[in-house]
């Protein structure tokens, strides 16, 4: 069962991941159905302590790749983090939780393939989709065009390949140290380039404003609370007509947690909350095309300020 899961949430990427999943109807209620054989007497274990939170919409349960079952996000957070309940392989701690996916990707090679988790055959298509969903607010100048953040930006993919191509300058921040250094060695001379931060964005401080804020494949990684802090104080440094574009990978229901790196893949109606206690509206959404089949959907988000 552990196996199974495993290969259906595959997580790879801090500043630019993507995940793989056999697709989440039959396939999941199998999975959860083994899973739930298996690890039974657990469940019954720890009813009193993964329980805590009554869930009032069962399409936002969870697990992860170890049986742990979550009744909502909010008791999944409560679980993790409490000293005092019986979780599988729990993280413990907040801190626990951001080390682990630093740890895990500094491991990883300083290239396209290897923010891609090993599939840089969506290089290509990620960025024409992405491209199609910003050119119409630039097109219409709804938003300026002086300068971008990118937002987990790893070796600065995102930014060499679509930003700089539309923006006067482009500053980039990711957590990972040797991504940043690739991402100065490359893009370090080029006219339109601006700052380069090292800093996880649950702990993102910025100077600027922005006519645009692209996050991509990096909001796994952030705890709820942390997520809510992040996107305000996007949202304090945007400029104004500015907007804040979020690509992210979306379950169809609930959210799955994902022990080897630390990430939670959410559905649509959980980032849409999210967006709502951020003080934030959607202005636009699309879903990525031109994926292979047997991968998460993934949802391009334009927010603009309440």
């Amino acid at each position: 069962a552990e196996d199974g899961i495993r290969d259906f949430c595959l997580s790879r990427g801090l500043g630019d991941v993507y995940k793989r999943q056999e697709y989440m109807g039959t396939v999941m209620k199998r999975v959860i159905l083994g899973l739930v054989a298996i690890n039974i007497a657990n469940k019954r274990r720890q009813r009193d302590t993964i329980k805590m939170i009554p869930s009032q919409n069962t399409k936002q349960e969870g697990f992860d790749e170890h049986g742990n079952y979550y009744m909502s996000i909010e008791a999944m957070w409560q679980a993790e983090f409490n000293p005092e309940t019986d979780v599988i392989k729990k993280v413990g701690s907040r801190d626990n939780w951001y080390q682990k996916a630093s740890d895990f990707w500094d491991k990883e090679e300083a290239s396209i393939k290897g923010v891609l988790g090993g599939h840089d055959y969506l290089h290509e298509p990620d960025i024409r989709d992405s491209e199609r969903f910003l050119l119409p607010f630039l097109k219409s100048q709804t938003i300026g065009n002086d300068r971008a953040l990118d937002c987990g930006a790893g070796i600065g993919r995102v930014a060499q390949h679509l930003l700089m191509k539309h923006f006067k300058k482009v500053d980039l921040v990711d957590q990972c140290a040797k991504y940043i250094e690739e991402a100065r060695r490359l893009l370090g001379n080029e006219p339109n380039i601006g700052e380069f931060y090292v800093a996880g964005l649950q702990d993102l401080q910025l100077k600027e404003r922005y006519d645009l804020i692209w996050v991509q494949w990096v909001c796994i990684y952030l705890t709820d609370d942390d997520f809510v802090r992040f996107l305000n104080t996007c949202k304090g440094h945007l400029k104004e007509n500015g907007i804040l574009v979020l690509k992210e990978n979306l379950t169809k229901t609930g959210f799955i947690v994902d022990k080897e790196d630390n990430s939670v893949t959410r559905s649509d109606e959980l980032y849409r909350g999210i967006f709502e206690r951020a003080g934030l509206k959607v202005v636009s959404s699309k879903l990525q095309e031109g994926f292979p089949k047997g991968f998460f959907r993934v949802m391009h988000y334009a927010l603009a300020p309440l």
